[in-house]
């Protein structure tokens, strides 16, 4: 993984896993930042709906979205995600690793 052979503490939580229980780990843990990755062609709706509970519930963390795939509208794309709360949307893992270093 890019971020821990760098030494960044990585935690990824499965999907799984109930969206009241994410935001109870992350409210525990006290994250940095949080990356929400989306593999298309599904999960859009799903992601939007993290990204909001994510930024109600922790209006200060940094929220990274990685759009993982062919992106045909990235402004629209970008544009729906910030809307929701997202900090920074990204395409790409090494994008990702490179905006979690930043933060």
């Amino acid at each position: 993984d890019i971020l821990r052979g760098d030494g960044y503490p990585v935690e990824v939580i499965p999907t799984r896993l109930l969206p009241a229980a994410v935001d109870a780990r992350i409210k525990e843990e006290k994250p940095a930042v949080a990356v929400v990755n989306l593999l298309p062609p599904g999960g859009l709706p799903q992601a939007l709906y993290q990204v909001k509970r994510l930024r109600q519930a922790h209006p200060d963390l940094p929220i990274v979205v990685a759009h993982l795939g062919k992106v045909r509208d990235f402004d629209a794309l970008l544009l729906k995600f910030r809307r929701a709360g997202a900090s920074y949307v990204v395409t790409t893992l090494a994008q990702a690793a490179g905006q979690v270093k930043t933060l």
